[in-house]
């Protein structure tokens, strides 16, 4: 690289960035003029940009919060936290300038461009307030061998006594890949936090709102919506909608060649939480002896539904992290046997007769929260299914007839009101092991079938390559074989285990198979491309909805408007009519005086 000029090496690191919509209110307004400033390469002091981490951990305490605590395992933080640098950070080499960013700065100048010192500092603040132990790692490289000329992150597996000797992460926002890059010399800074340095019951909670906080003020201002004039109530629903519009938007943005669990899962979440949140803005229903009244309706939407939904989305988004899909379906078929069983006594509900027309007009103001939950649960399903079919699993659908005295969650129709039975979705798992995978009930031994699987790599890249692979996937035979003759654990526990090498042997497998890699891309890249139109459809459909609802609270405030005139002309009038039978009856009065006098 020694022949590159900068400019070369900065297109040749050139990387198209994400809109990033999503993790700005997280991150605070900066100018970049806290930026400290050196002269010299990268061997400028390694304690400088320790010292810098630290000053700035603060700066990314939200952001760690919001999106890195409920990661569960250390490689999937690093790998999480490595993707989100890489693709939300274009690069820019400093040269001979030194910037020490802080990650607002970094954040800041995102577009224009960071180098791999600002790389190491912003992600070394998002792990300081874990309270991950890691270090700052600079390096001598072959191509420039008289001094060091880079910086990253390294992350030990073994948290408790930082030992590298145990295996550790590599963290490199620069480059697209999870690998360390070749080195001559190293020299390594320990950085670590104190517990009540790092992010956990101690901080506090974002400061900018979150869809539930949003939730829980649409829910305030509905209990007092007679006293909102409509312009407080146009306001309340476009911070709903505007902030519906950005968080859904920006759930499209998938990096790697799986949808990540969490994205898939939390847009579930937050288009419930806005679909509820809206739901409080409906205007409460004046019907003081209806059954089904607005306020009543909205207040056990917050808490009774939303908390059990969300729980149980939790559940499922844990399992689905953690590679334990046998676990996962039980919550799905949770999810869909109450959302397809209280669809449908709602409808039922709605096409018997009401003593009471206030409270079928309740109902139909919710039709609108039915038909959305139930394309969201849809959505959450089919973007399921596309995971697991990338892992090697087939989920397998049956609709079964059930009683809605079977529900569980509140969902306007109390559980006690017009009893329906209906059909609901139960799934069922079974595994199509993908390339490379020892399927469970293969019907030859792990040694013979791993000999198939060299001999077709051998077909395609070589002998050498095939080789490389055996060796490589030799260590699975026995923990295999260890899970398999362990009785002491259930079976589904032998399966979630078993997957969890699955997976990794699928890894493996795709590092030599390029062309079965490059199919998966491709077919990622399309089902991506689906995801994303679905999420900006919920998102337009939910800014309609608020549109609706804008329109309905004018019209309503006009009618009001309208009767309490018309109600002050009425007024007007019988007060005149009043006057002229005062003016006669006095005519009356002087006429007698006068005839008597």
């Amino acid at each position: 690289m020694d022949n590159l000029t900068n400019q070369q090496i900065n297109q040749g690191l050139y990387r198209r960035l994400q809109a990033g919509s999503l993790y700005a209110p997280y991150m605070p307004a900066s100018d970049c003029s806290s930026k400290l400033l050196g002269r010299g390469d990268t061997s400028f002091a390694i304690t400088n940009m320790a010292a810098t981490a630290r000053k700035y951990q603060h700066h990314t305490k939200l952001l760690t919060l919001r999106f890195f605590s409920s990661y569960k395992s250390l490689y999937s933080l690093c790998s999480a936290l490595h993707q989100f640098l890489f693709w939300h950070f274009q690069y820019a080499i400093d040269g001979d300038a030194q910037m020490l960013r802080s990650p607002a700065c970094s954040w800041a100048s995102r577009h224009s461009g960071i180098d791999c010192k600002s790389y190491t500092i912003f992600g070394s603040t998002v792990l300081l307030n874990m309270g991950i132990k890691h270090y700052m790692r600079r390096i001598v490289q072959p191509s420039h061998p008289d001094g060091y000329t880079h910086v990253y992150l390294v992350i030990p597996k073994n948290q408790k006594t930082a030992n590298l000797n145990s295996g550790y992460y590599v963290i490199d926002g620069t480059i697209n890949t999870e690998k360390e890059l070749p080195y001559l010399k190293k020299d390594d800074v320990l950085m670590s936090s104190s517990a009540n340095q790092s992010v956990g019951k101690a901080l506090s909670a974002p400061a900018q709102p979150t869809l539930t906080d949003v939730m829980n003020a649409s829910y305030t201002a509905s209990t007092q919506i007679a006293q909102l004039t409509h312009e407080q109530i146009v306001a309340q629903r476009t911070q709903v909608t505007n902030l519906v519009g950005t968080i859904l938007a920006s759930s499209a943005e998938i990096t790697g060649i799986f949808f990540p669990p969490a994205l898939i899962v939390g847009a579930a979440i937050e288009a419930v939480t806005a679909i509820v949140s809206l739901a409080f803005l409906t205007l409460s229903n004046p019907c003081g002896a209806a059954f089904y009244k607005a306020d009543y309706i909205n207040q056990h939407l917050k808490d009774e539904f939303y908390p059990q939904f969300s729980q149980r989305i939790q559940y499922l988004q844990k399992h689905l992290e953690q590679g334990s899909y046998p676990a996962a379906i039980p919550v799905l078929n949770l999810v869909l046997r109450e959302v397809d069983l209280a669809y449908a006594q709602y409808h039922a509900e709605i096409n018997r007769s009401h003593e009471n027309e206030c409270s079928k007009n309740a109902l139909l103001a919710y039709q609108f929260f039915f038909n959305h939950i139930k394309t969201t649960v849809n959505q959450l399903y089919n973007n399921i299914r596309i995971l697991l079919k990338m892992h090697g699993y087939r989920l397998n659908e049956k609709e079964v007839k059930g009683s809605s005295t079977s529900r569980i969650w509140y969902m306007i129709v109390p559980i006690t009101g017009t009893k329906v039975t209906a059909p609901y979705r139960v799934l069922t798992l079974d595994s199509d092991a993908p390339k490379g995978v020892y399927p469970l009930n293969h019907p030859s031994p792990f040694g013979a079938w791993l000999n198939e699987q060299a001999a077709h790599i051998a077909s395609l890249y070589g002998t050498d390559k095939a080789n490389a692979y055996r060796s490589e996937m030799q260590p699975f035979e026995a923990q295999i074989a260890a899970i398999r003759r362990d009785f002491s654990i259930s079976t589904i526990i032998q399966l979630i285990r078993e997957q969890r090498l699955q997976d990794q042997e699928h890894t493996v497998y795709q590092k030599y198979d390029t062309e079965y890699r490059h199919e998966l891309q491709a077919e990622a890249a399309k089902q991506k491309e689906t995801f994303a139109r679905a999420i900006a459809a919920q998102a337009a459909e939910l800014k309609r909805i608020a549109s609706v609802n804008r329109a309905d609270s004018l019209t309503r405030l006009k009618n009001v408007g309208k009767i309490a005139q018309d109600n002050a002309n009425k007024k007007k009038k019988l007060a005149q009519e009043e006057q002229k039978k005062l003016l006669l009856l006095g005519t009356f009065v002087v006429a007698a005086l006068y005839l008597i006098k």
